[in-house]
């Protein structure tokens, strides 16, 4: 689940935990909501696989555009640690 739905579903649960599970793409698109769990106090637990791509970009690529890839590697990433 992205981040923001874990920081969501924490406040109707404030004592159940909350974790997201993200691939390394989603993880870099999920800044907004990390400042606001930050922001707010929420506390969110994330696990973040890297598969090293954007992965919905990947399938629309495989769905839209023949298998042919580009620009949905993340080849040269900071660790995520």
């Amino acid at each position: 689940m992205r981040s923001r739905r874990s920081s969501a579903r924490k406040w109707p649960r404030p004592a159940a935990p909350a974790i997201a599970y993200v691939g390394d793409g989603a993880w870099g698109m999920s800044f907004g909501e990390i400042q606001i769990s930050i922001r707010e106090n929420i506390p969110v637990t994330a696990v973040v696989f890297n598969n090293g791509q954007w992965g919905a970009e990947t399938k629309n690529h495989v769905d839209f555009y023949e298998n042919r890839f580009v620009g949905v590697n993340l080849d040269k990433q900071p660790s995520w640690a």
